[in-house]
């Protein structure tokens, strides 16, 4: 699987799985054709997107704990900072949205990037000569944090396979209902985020579990492949997922979700 990053008159480069079930990062010059690896696959992290801006590289990154971080290299491939969600104070399951240059004469030297998390959503600006991070806006929620327990949990599939799971629930009552949310099956991770159905839902008393099924982005190319070629299996994951959080997170009332698939 391979995505394209930039092209110039130098060549292109690409984000390639051929490098690894988490992806690198190739260069691939007019005249030789495919160099050595620019980025190697790291086995620690999913690479799941990577956007050139100026003369850095802008990696978004997910672990197997679904932790979210970025890095930042430089176009000879060495790594110049690593930045996680958590050090930013925010969940670290949170989903991360780089949105390249900051649109106006300071592109080159400036990126910003969102942080979507059931406690909202928050913007941050990268100085790309210093790599120094801050925040643009104040975080915009209506949930009260201190109410909600966050937890990450591996539900078993039938073929035994690990599914993440994002819970969100009240902290100090059982669940009125949950809503189970599947989104995608295209590669990309069903990482949490601030959904206006869910806000209320969670306001209500009920909880969210964002499942992150076969088919997503989750734990690489072969996790995606998994999915995209048979869609029985992303439809036994959610199965699976939600009879376990019956079964044995004790959340009986259960309510399917999605879109995109």
């Amino acid at each position: 699987l391979g995505r394209l990053v930039s092209a110039d008159e130098h060549g292109v480069l690409v984000r390639s799985s051929a490098l690894g079930e988490t992806y690198g990062v190739v260069h691939i010059a007019p005249a030789t054709g495919t160099e050595p690896p620019l980025i190697p696959a790291d086995p620690d992290v999913v690479i799941n997107q990577v956007q050139r801006v100026g003369d850095r590289l802008i990696a978004k990154c997910i672990s197997p704990d679904q932790a979210w971080s970025l890095r930042v290299y430089g176009l000879d491939g060495a790594l110049q900072k690593t930045i996680s969600v958590a050090e930013l104070g925010l969940p670290a399951q949170s989903r991360l949205a780089v949105m390249g240059g900051s649109g106006d004469e300071t592109s080159q030297r400036f990126s910003d990037f969102d942080v979507h998390s059931v406690g909202g959503n928050q913007t941050f600006r990268l100085d790309l000569e210093t790599l120094e991070v801050k925040a643009r806006a104040e975080r915009t929620t209506d949930i009260d944090l201190d109410q909600i327990q966050a937890r990450s949990l591996n539900l078993k599939a039938r073929d035994g396979a690990d599914i993440p799971v994002q819970l969100f629930q009240p902290k100090d009552r059982a669940p009125a209902f949950t809503i189970v949310y599947q989104y995608g099956n295209i590669g990309l991770p069903n990482a949490p985020h601030l959904i206006p159905w869910a806000q209320i839902a969670m306001e209500l008393g009920g909880a969210v579990a964002f499942v992150g099924s076969r088919g997503g982005g989750e734990r690489g190319a072969d996790w995606r492949n998994q999915g995209t070629l048979d869609r029985n299996v992303t439809i036994h994951d959610i199965e699976d997922a939600a009879r376990q959080l019956q079964r044995e997170h004790g959340l009986e009332e259960l309510v399917l979700a999605g879109r995109s698939w």
